[in-house]
């Protein structure tokens, strides 16, 4: 069973806030991750590594990450329907 777009937005939001060493509803799932300081050029390729481990392997360009999947809500969107299109 593919987890859902809330289970995937959890785990992104929880290894954030496991890299801040904050608490993970200070993340906010609407910020625009780098903008927010969310994400550095080097925490982002390990968030990137946890969702092509984690959801399968489909890669996503670090660009996309900038643009369309900008935010939490918007990236875990993006892995959601990746994940249910493979099924």
């Amino acid at each position: 069973v593919p987890a859902s777009k809330e289970e995937i937005l959890q785990v992104l939001r929880q290894h954030l806030a496991d890299k801040l060493h904050w608490p993970a509803e200070n993340i906010a799932s609407d910020a625009r991750i780098f903008d927010s300081g969310y994400v550095d050029s080097l925490s982002v390729v390990d968030m990137l590594v946890l969702i092509e481990t984690r959801y399968g392997g489909h890669e996503i360009p670090v660009i996309e990450l900038i643009g369309r999947l900008s935010t939490l809500d918007a990236l875990s969107q993006h892995v959601f329907e990746q994940t249910t299109k493979k099924k």
